[in-house]
């Protein structure tokens, strides 16, 4: 029997110093047969000539160059492009173990999986290495988006784990009408993959640690929108639950409320973070309730985890309120 073609869509923007890294750990995998797909994003770097040159290198290249519309775009054009029976996503400046694909479309194949999710590593700039302790990634658990809202005992959030597309094998099937969301610019992978779980009728996990996530602390950063593109991911989020008859609107808010403060404890500038999500005071006063409080005790006992820092947050809002009044 053939081997099953995989496409890996790699959105590529400015990122010259870890592309190539990044390109020669896919053209290096075990598992040989393989479409890559770099969509240059308009980078002004240089970037483009290493894509070039692993184009004439390797015929399994594909390199399409469009002007820069961001990361959800260059993957829709990606995923437009794509002729494999698999479709995976690897970020330009991450790199995967060699035995990556191999893993994934032999687990896949044995469970004829929609979806197939492996685990992933956390690299800092100094190459120090963190293995993601996901405690809850599993078929069962998957299928359930409260996951993607909860943070367990060691405080690793699983909205930025189980919500990364960039570890999943995915049938071409299922993108047939998804794509992902270009009016997000942040949270994007996490309606995509919630939306993707909702529609998959079956779920594998390979249990290693297949992929590196390259953590670079330069790349993030909070910027004076940040409210403003998290306030648009909250509202989608929110219209996925609606639509979808689920009552998990509490998690939401919990999680922004989250975001926003490490957002400008980042900036070590708590005053800031309030007054800059006045305009949000509602999700706010609902996140911190005694009714929504009582349904995340309720569910931390159920799911045995933990909401790191909660009272704390729910202690500073009050006193915000009541000073600035």
């Amino acid at each position: 029997m053939a081997e099953k073609l995989v496409s890996v869509i790699v959105p590529v923007f400015n990122a010259e110093k870890y592309v190539n890294r990044c390109i020669d750990s896919i053209l290096n995998q075990t598992y040989e047969n393989l479409e890559v797909i770099l969509v240059n994003d308009g980078s002004v770097d240089g970037s483009i000539k290493i894509c070039e040159k692993w184009q004439k290198l390797d015929s399994r290249v594909k390199l399409i160059t469009q002007e820069n519309a961001g990361v959800s775009a260059a993957r829709n054009t990606g995923i437009e492009n794509a002729t494999g029976d698999y479709i995976s996503f690897v970020d330009n400046d991450d790199w995967l173990r060699p035995e990556m694909y191999k893993d994934l479309v032999r687990q896949a194949q044995k469970d004829n999986a929609d979806l197939t999710f492996c685990k992933f590593i956390n690299v800092d700039k100094s190459y120090n290495r963190e293995n993601i302790n996901e405690i809850n990634l599993s078929p069962e658990n998957l299928k359930h988006p409260e996951f993607f809202f909860l943070k367990n005992r060691k405080g690793n959030n699983l909205s930025g784990i189980i919500g990364c597309c960039n570890r999943i094998l995915i049938k071409k099937e299922m993108l047939k009408k998804l794509k992902f969301d270009t009016s997000l610019k942040f949270g994007e992978n996490v309606l995509f993959v919630l939306n993707l779980v909702k529609n998959a009728k079956r779920i594998s996990v390979v249990d290693e640690y297949l992929y590196n996530h390259f953590k670079d602390s330069d790349i993030k950063t909070y910027d004076e929108n940040y409210i403003e593109h998290l306030n648009a991911y909250h509202k989608a989020v929110s219209k996925f639950f609606k639509t979808n008859n689920l009552e998990l609107g509490y998690l939401l808010d919990n999680d922004y409320v989250h975001k926003v403060i490490k957002a400008y404890i980042k900036n070590d500038n708590f005053v800031s973070a309030m007054k800059d999500a006045e305009e949000s005071n509602e999700i706010f006063k609902a996140a911190l309730s005694k009714a929504n409080y009582k349904k995340l005790k309720k569910l931390k006992h159920t799911a045995k985890l933990k909401f790191k820092n909660y009272l704390i947050f729910h202690k500073k809002w009050n006193c915000y309120k009541k000073f600035f009044k």
